[in-house]
């Protein structure tokens, strides 16, 4: 953290070791970047910046990395890149690249109540249409398409039915059927 803070303060690039969190064994790749900003999400830190040679700004696990080095490089931010721009319409640590969607769903009664004193974005609203159960209440919410969404609607279980868009529905109802099959199997062996 000392090596990437100073990074940042100083416009300083780093480098260091990278192990993506699906690679299998050791498989790590040589980094620099040019850090930005430092950032926690469910109790990890990330730090967000630009790769050397790259466009875009990308998010980094601190946990992943090793052999973190402060360079003698120097570099200029992009002043194009604003923070609460880059994370306005994410959920959690990922600033989608599939652009910003409409996501609806409805949800039980009791979870309705949760959702209505804290949402889950700011930019969620309740909306005045027919739940498909009584007493459900519907959502909508304008996010990137990310990992996080669906970890986070699929955590509520049944209390939650996504709507739309057709394609996220069929994503979700895919998964829940992979998870009842195997569910099923373990029950089958015993």
């Amino acid at each position: 953290i000392p090596s990437l803070m100073s990074g940042i303060t100083e416009r300083r690039v780093v480098r260091f070791q990278y192990r993506k969190f699906n690679a299998a064994g050791t498989e790590e790749s040589e980094r620099c970047l040019e850090p930005y900003l430092l950032k926690e999400y469910r109790n990890r830190w990330y730090v967000i910046g630009k790769p050397e040679g790259e466009a875009d700004v990308r998010t980094f696990a601190l946990d992943r990395m090793l052999a973190v080095v402060l360079d003698d490089a120097r570099f200029v931010r992009d002043p194009g890149f604003d923070a609460d721009r880059y994370f306005k319409h994410s959920l959690g640590i990922t600033s989608g690249s599939g652009g910003v969607v409409e996501y609806r769903w409805a949800s039980a009664p009791l979870l309705a109540h949760y959702l209505d004193s804290q949402p889950l974005h700011a930019s969620q609203q309740r909306l005045d249409i027919d739940p498909p159960r009584p007493g459900w209440a519907c959502y909508a919410m304008h996010v990137h398409p990310t990992f996080e969404l669906n970890q986070l609607m699929l955590g509520f279980g049944a209390d939650v039915i996504p709507l739309a868009p057709a394609n996220w529905v069929e994503e979700l109802e895919h998964i829940h059927h992979r998870a009842l099959a195997a569910m099923e199997a373990i029950r089958d062996r015993t």
